[in-house]
């Protein structure tokens, strides 16, 4: 449901309002064909009707019958308790996306299976989910590990994964919106513009929480080497 609320809303409302348009990025990339557009949507359908449910399945037994995951509404985790485990879920997703991001661009992998993301040069919401299957799979790592290893609450799960889609949503939009959180929390995460650059010149800006990783292995340098003659032409 925030998948879809949040394509659509990207897709059909955003357009339409003119004061908003001067959000959208452009990084000298074309905005993607038509066709590819459908074929996306297509792509992200099947997998919400077939992969993802059977996915959930495999999850809930795994969770809750094997591990021991909490679903009672009647013990509900407290405020506190959640906002440590999301965060520490953030965290661990962080880290470990990182580096099965920066592994799939490896020269011996990238063509055959995280190329297929890398279709959109320009990005639009249902870029977000356009995966190759295997790469599906692998997403699902960084963001189950965390909730897996926590025993987190069924309830909490479910304000992670809102949190994780409208992240990924926001910054395959196109869009810049200076009210989004993922905007407003640019000093952590970077915004919609970093994963733009990671479309649009297929460099670096592996990270989705933070900029940590991309910091600490400086495979950030080209977007900001990008970004400063970006600058230095508008100076001018």
């Amino acid at each position: 449901m925030t998948f879809w609320s949040l394509t659509i809303l990207f897709a059909l409302v955003v357009p339409m309002i003119p004061f908003l348009q001067r959000f959208k990025l452009e990084h000298n990339a074309k905005q993607p064909p038509r066709e590819l557009v459908l074929k996306a949507y297509r792509n992200c359908i099947v997998n919400h009707l077939v992969a993802h449910p059977l996915f959930a399945f495999v999850f809930y037994e795994l969770a809750v019958n094997r591990i021991g995951m909490e679903t009672s509404i009647s013990n509900l985790p407290t405020v506190g308790t959640m906002a440590k485990h999301i965060l520490i879920t953030l965290l661990v997703e962080d880290f470990l996306f990182y580096w099965i991001h920066r592994g799939l661009h490896h020269r011996l992998v990238y063509k055959y299976i995280h190329k297929q993301h890398h279709e959109f040069k320009a990005n639009v919401g249902i870029a977000a989910e356009y995966f190759h299957p295997v790469e599906d799979l692998f997403n699902i790592v960084p963001m189950i590990t965390g909730p897996l290893l926590l025993k987190m609450h069924f309830c909490t799960f479910m304000v992670w994964i809102v949190i994780r889609i409208s992240e990924i949503v926001d910054a395959h939009s196109g869009y810049a919106l200076p009210f989004s959180i993922w905007e407003i929390s640019l000093r952590l995460q970077g915004g919609a513009d970093r994963h733009e650059f990671h479309h649009s010149h297929n460099k670096g800006s592996y990270g989705s929480f933070t900029k940590f990783w991309d910091w600490m292995f400086n495979t950030d340098a080209a977007y900001y080497e990008w970004k400063a003659k970006k600058s230095a032409k508008k100076t001018k």
